[in-house]
């Protein structure tokens, strides 16, 4: 019977009975023989029994060493207790998953197994993937976290030169932060990226928001497993790694090493883990062996929530229903019936249906708005702002985060905050999103209240020091709503964080409300959950 087992050892496994399989990240090697069995089981610090005949994935207990990192104060902060478990869950292996949710510090447990690794000579270089808007983010939390005289690094960060419009020399880098988009969509990123690769001798490298590669048939994923093979090390971060089903999982662990899921495709994953139905049959209806990807999460990945690791504040939330005026539930039900004809005639004429458009105009009717033109709105009525600002007016002097989900929602209540509040208020959306940090740094020190869009700041963004937020609008995206909630309420928050979720009644706004408290299928799923508003509302 063979014996796999993945090593972590510096020395040549063929010196202890293994038979060289293939060359990469998470190299598995096969005991092909019982001579030097108890060289090799001393060598790496297993016993024999470990070595049965149904296999053995595993290390020589790091504990030690990780203690001592700490003991050394070579890292710039204290760990909680539940980082440092979570690195010696991960034992310096070579594939493993932070699945730790928003606000408990991950992105300090990867960097502090990086340094201890870089320390152990066993990486020499950082490679970190991430979303679009975190990138600067991470380049800051890294000199941050780490002792760059300690660990070699190089200061320089990686851009394109604005004068030649080529990649600066990456060579001499030690650390290359890219973003998804990037890798994907762009020739001169990539191209940089695997020169780079080429000059490293060993990478570390993180994914952050891990779930944004939860299907294997997109490009992005196939992108990333291609990168994975040339680095040595690979820890994956996210705080929701599961959105629909278990099946943004396949991906995911796919990528951590392709040995997880033991010879499993796609296909017979699914055969194996999901019950399909649906349309064609291609639609997750429900769940089987859910044991068996238990295991296989418990094995390969650390998983913990806020309220099991850290002394939070509470979150309190409040439902402030809005009743429309008799001038504005009049202007409301003749554009709801406008609506409602537009999509009749498209069914009836066997047109294609923009789902997700007449979704988006059915929120956006619950909010006051009527879009006429590609750029502008017509304003039916003020009543959700008037509650918006009439509820401001109570709270005293605290800071005020306020999301919506589209950008005349932001105008619109930007103009009225200022008409109250002058020179008090700051607005985000994408369009600004590159000056965010210092948006979000004149807001803690100066501003009392902040009006963003809701994709623009949900993700890589703290602002602890905020304990009073407005959801003017939401999405059907669950996954959204969490980080929306976890830039305020994470390590440092003092206070109980109160969301204000502002609802117009018999609208659009109690449908998507619905959707997120039952946490249904749809919750996460932007197109499944504007289908389902459909045909609540327009049949």
């Amino acid at each position: 019977m063979k014996t796999w087992i993945e090593l972590n050892t510096n020395k040549h496994p063929q010196q202890y009975g293994f038979k060289y399989i293939r060359r990469g990240p998470g190299t598995h090697y096969v005991l092909n023989t019982e001579h030097n069995r108890n060289v090799c089981t001393k060598e790496l610090g297993i016993t024999p029994a470990q070595l049965s005949e149904k296999g053995y994935s595993g290390h020589k207990d790091n504990s030690d060493i990780i203690d001592a990192y700490y003991t050394k104060n070579l890292t710039k902060f204290p760990a909680f207790h539940h980082q440092k478990a979570a690195l010696k869950k991960a034992n310096l292996r070579k594939f493993f998953a932070f699945f730790m949710e928003q606000g408990t510090g991950k992105t300090k447990t990867a960097l502090d197994e990086f340094a201890i690794l870089k320390e152990l000579g066993r990486v020499d270089s950082l490679l970190i993937i991430c979303p679009n808007i975190a990138r600067m983010v991470w380049y800051e939390q890294m000199f941050l976290h780490l002792d760059t005289s300690l660990l070699g690094l190089n200061s320089g960060k990686v851009f394109v030169n604005k004068e030649t419009g080529k990649y600066n020399d990456v060579t001499e880098c030690k650390v290359f932060i890219t973003n998804y988009e990037s890798i994907l969509q762009s020739r001169k990123a990539r191209k940089a990226l695997d020169q780079w690769i080429i000059h490293q001798d060993a990478i570390y490298m993180i994914t952050d928001e891990s779930h944004s590669v939860k299907s294997i048939k997109a490009k992005q994923t196939k992108e990333c497993i291609e990168i994975r093979e040339e680095v040595e090390y690979i820890r994956e971060l996210s705080g929701t790694p599961i959105g629909n089903s278990n099946e943004d999982l396949f991906s995911q662990f796919h990528l951590l090493s392709k040995t997880i899921w033991q010879g499993l495709n796609y296909f017979t994953f699914t055969d194996r883990y999901l019950k399909m139905g649906g349309f064609g049959g291609h639609s997750v209806i429900g769940h089987q062996n859910e044991d068996e990807i238990q295991e296989i999460m418990n094995m390969h990945s650390y998983i913990v929530k806020k309220e099991d690791c850290l002394d939070l504040p509470d979150k309190i939330r409040v439902r402030i229903p809005v009743h429309l005026s008799k001038k504005a539930t009049k202007s409301y039900t003749t554009a709801l019936e406008e609506v409602k004809k537009q999509y009749t005639q498209i069914k009836n004429n066997q047109k294609e249906v923009n789902t997700l458009a007449i979704s988006t105009k059915l929120r956006q009717l619950a909010s006051g708005l009527l879009k006429t033109s590609d750029t502008t709105y017509d304003i039916l009525f003020e009543d959700k702002v008037d509650a918006t600002i009439n509820l401001i007016k109570t709270m005293g002097k605290n800071k005020v985060l306020i999301w919506c989900e589209y950008r005349a929602e932001i105008t619109e209540i930007y103009k009225r905050l200022e008409a109250e509040f002058p020179g008090e208020t700051l607005y985000m959306h994408g369009g600004n999103s590159n000056k965010r940090n210092e948006i979000l740094h004149e807001f803690e020190h100066s501003k009392r209240f902040l009006v963003v869009q809701a994709r623009t700041a949900s993700t890589a963004v703290t602002m602890n020091f905020v304990h009073t937020v407005i959801n003017f609008s939401n999405s059907f995206n669950s996954i959204e709503t969490s980080q929306k909630e976890d830039r305020c309420h994470r390590i440092g928050q003092k206070h109980n964080v109160t969301y204000y979720n502002m609802v117009t009644v018999n609208s659009a706004d109690e449908n998507v409300m619905k959707s997120l408290e039952s946490k249904t299928k749809f919750s996460n799923n932007q197109l499944n959950g504007a289908q389902q508003l459909i045909n609540d509302m327009l049949k």
